[in-house]
């Protein structure tokens, strides 16, 4: 019986895109904050330094090493569902 073959890929590779998955708070001098839900795309992926760290360009352009459980990937604009109520 065939198999169908299927190519398989990382969400969190460079390239994607990616959304924060919470209020993202800097720990610099200078406070700064990535709100939740804010997009980025990844430049670089985890290093021997920075195991299990992203590298992400967010759209305020900051460059942010994140934890890969601060992002998600950006799946595409949900469609909102208008639904009317008859009283």
């Amino acid at each position: 019986m065939p198999i169908k073959m299927t190519k398989e890929y990382s969400l969190f590779s460079p390239g994607k895109l990616v959304v924060a998955a919470k209020d993202l708070h800097s720990t610099d001098d200078a406070p700064y904050l990535i709100e939740l839900g804010s997009l980025g795309l990844i430049l670089r992926g985890p290093t021997s330094r920075r195991s299990g760290e992203y590298l992400v360009q967010f759209l305020t352009n900051v460059n942010w090493w994140v934890r890969g459980e601060e992002i998600n990937p950006y799946l595409g604009e949900k469609k909102k569902v208008c639904s009317l109520k008859l009283i």
